[in-house]
């Protein structure tokens, strides 16, 4: 039995006021009137004794009355089985440790292993518990979540006997709990029972992007700890960054940053290569940072930072000075004003370093060996002599680029000069070029969007050549009849009146570009565009070259992508990749290191240095404050409940509407008023007849005294 208004029972407290009125009412007993003292004034009965409870089964009734009626006004009701038995809601422990970079400072990692190993070991036996590493990926350790129903043996022990490291990447907290709260719902949906879930986080909290935890979706019946493993959190250490080389083609040091944290209690420190060449004297104050330049070197090699009283940052690896140069077989005049402003486009790149040779007949040169060492591109002005055609052509065979660029015009001389190289490169075509008189301008219509050669310049944004006038061009014609296929010509970009502007075609396993027009004042406007150095050096390839090094996250970085033969591998200043005091094989990622890309081998070194995320050393602090706040809170929990309550409130309303216990108690007090009724009547007669017999015995008394 339930009350809806239990407060109403109060009412029936006021039945012992009557009981009590009763009790604490003095009567005055013998009372005899005589005759010969009615004249004279009556003085106020002496009380002779407390009363006594009298008409007992009255009072009971009246008693049980008002307590009917306050009970009815209680709105009593009977839960049925699904309200009144509530099974005990399953509890799923989830103890998620951050495996980040940044847990590899001082003593962090082994902290917040002892927290876990706190939490593991406090969890009852019967509560289902999981324990994840969260580093680039969530790791799991140990999953008892799925065992069947509940007893002994899903929950407690201890940590897992294999020791485990901190990876090398960032931490993405945010995610991993998206991760956990994920397979806690769906392991909830299959029971089909309800489940709340603790979930601790352990973590040094030094990155809490607001956003990533606002965005979090909470069910309810999730309770969220944090267990920071660094009260007050310290950055006393300094770290080493290599930054990308700036615009100077010379490429013999490297950029090297030294920061210094700002709660630093040291400012001075020495910079040393593991090859004995220098070392450098420093001062740094806290806070603060320097760029310095090492030379590079030959072979990998590490840098050490030494004054640090923290290991964390003070190692980086650096990879051999990049010598990738890009040879350039030309027959352009140096002092030609056409061959100047192109030879400058070329140069102006950043890498790789052009080498100009003007011995194009060379037939020494392999491309093979010449892709190794860098790139090769055969740039054409003038048409070449008859007896340096069959060196070009095999060039292009083996892979070389060929860009004819018809930059100046042509008489039937100068065409028919062209003739023995077309011939060669594209028996079938039947190419030949011719001047063309146009009596206005020009304007570029754009590059082909589904042709690789110019893919940049495909995009919206770059086919737009601006209004770049065009006052002279060369006339292309083919045969139509040569069958579509990659050794066929095809218009890679073409001017407003539907001519071609750029035409290419595949020889054997190289590629030939034609140009129509040149770049001079005479000619266009193209040579003083902006884009005409980014233009000329994607047609000769150059574009496509790969950097002397790359910088890579470790986290960005997996094992297949680096080759683990490589002379960084194998070098004294860097141990062997499957090292396990450097790397743990369950992160899938390299150690901070240099490293020669597998997939480059063939086609020169590319080396990629992994280092660790630069948000892993400038920390901001402890975030566990702000990172608290978009966590399930008090204030979710209580509404939670009001809005459980409420639900229940209305259901047993409506219980208590359908019962309706509430009409039998007043029907039962109604009775229990018409007994009082009567029973009253019978007291009230009761008294009135002893009266009238003790006045009728008081008269006869009289009577009798007066006779």
């Amino acid at each position: 039995m339930s009350l809806l208004a239990p407060w109403f029972l109060a009412g029936a407290a006021t039945i012992a006021l009557p009981v009590l009125f009763h009790l604490i009412r003095r009567t005055v007993r013998n009372e005899r009137p005589i005759s010969t003292l009615m004249f004279l004034s009556a003085a106020p009965p002496l009380p002779s004794r407390r009363s006594r409870l009298e008409d007992l089964p009255l009072l009971i009734v009246r008693a049980l009355m008002l307590a009917l009626i306050a009970f009815a006004f209680t709105r009593p009701f009977l839960r049925s089985e699904r309200t009144v038995v509530q099974p005990s809601a399953r509890r799923h422990v989830a103890v998620v440790l951050d495996a980040s970079a940044s847990m590899r400072r001082r003593e962090r990692w082994s902290e917040g292993e002892r927290i876990a190993d706190e939490l593991i070991r406090g969890t009852p036996s019967d509560r289902p518990i999981a324990f994840w590493l969260a580093g680039p990926d969530l790791v799991p350790r140990i999953d008892r979540w799925d065992v069947a129903g509940e007893g002994d043996g899903i929950g407690g022990g201890s940590m897992p006997s294999d020791r485990a490291t901190p990876s090398w990447g960032s931490d993405d907290l945010p995610n991993a709990v998206r991760q956990v709260l994920d397979r806690h719902a769906s392991l909830a949906d299959a029971d089909g029972q309800r489940t709340e879930l603790e979930l601790h986080l352990i973590s040094d909290f030094s990155s809490g992007d607001s956003a990533d935890w606002r965005s979090i979706e909470w069910p309810s019946g999730v309770s969220v700890r944090l267990h920071p493993v660094e009260r007050p959190m310290l950055h006393d250490d300094a770290w080493l960054e290599l930054l990308a080389p700036e615009g100077s083609a010379d490429r013999s040091e490297y950029r090297v940053r030294i920061s210094n944290a700002g709660d630093s209690t040291h400012e001075r420190f020495r910079l040393v290569d593991s090859l004995g060449r220098s070392e450098i004297e420093l001062t740094l104050p806290p806070g603060r940072s320097r760029i310095v330049m090492v030379p590079g070197s030959e072979i990998p090699f590490e840098l050490r930072l030494e004054g640090d009283p923290t290991e964390f940052g003070n190692r980086l690896y650096l990879p051999p000075i990049g010598t990738r140069e890009g040879t350039i077989r030309w027959n352009g005049d140096p002092s030609d004003e056409s061959a100047w402003i192109i030879r400058t486009a070329i140069e102006s790149l950043e890498r790789p370093r052009p080498a100009w040779s003007e011995k194009i007949a060379d037939t020494t040169s392999d491309p093979s060996t010449d892709a190794q060492a860098g790139l090769a591109c055969t740039l054409l002005l003038n048409p070449p002599e008859v007896d340096a055609v069959d060196s070009i052509v095999s060039r292009v065979q083996r892979g070389e680029r060929l860009v004819i660029a018809l930059d100046r015009p042509v008489d039937e001389a100068n065409a028919a000069a062209w003739e023995p190289l077309f011939d060669r490169l594209l028996p079938d075509s039947e190419l030949r070029i011719a001047e063309t008189p146009l009596d206005d301008f020009l304007l570029i219509r754009g590059a082909e969007r589904d042709d690789p050669l110019l893919g940049e310049f495909a995009v919206e944004s770059f086919r737009d050549f601006g209004e770049i006038h065009v006052w002279r061009q060369r006339r292309l014609s083919w045969r139509d009849a040569v069958p579509s296929g990659d050794d066929s010509l095809r218009v890679v970009a073409e001017f407003d009146d539907g001519s071609p502007w750029i035409v290419a075609a595949n020889v054997g396993e190289g590629t030939v570009v034609l140009m129509t027009t040149g770049w001079t004042r005479e000619e266009s406007e193209l040579g003083r565009s902006s884009r005409f150095a980014p233009l000329v050096t994607t047609l000769i390839g150059f574009a496509e070259a790969l950097p002397d090094h790359a910088i890579e996250d470790c986290d960005r970085l997996s094992l297949d992508r680096i080759a683990t033969d490589s002379p960084a591998a194998r070098s004294e200043s860097r141990g062997s990749i499957g090292d396990a005091e450097t790397t743990w094989s369950g992160w899938g990622m390299p150690a901070p290191g240099a490293y020669r890309a597998a997939d480059q081998l063939d086609s020169g070194d590319l080396w990629i240095v992994a280092r660790v995320p630069a948000n892993e050393f400038d920390e901001q602090g402890d975030h566990s404050a702000d990172i608290a706040t978009w966590l399930p809170n008090a204030d979710a929990t209580l509404a939670e409940l009001d809005r459980q309550v409420a639900s229940r409130r209305l259901e047993d309303e409506k219980l208590e509407r359908t019962q309706g216990y509430w009409r039998w108690g007043l029907f039962a007090a109604l009775v229990l008023s018409i007994a009082e009724s009567w029973l009253g009547w019978r007291a009230s007669t009761r008294v009135a007849e002893a009266k009238v017999e003790t006045m009728l015995a008081t008269s006869e008394e009289n009577r009798v005294g007066e006779t």
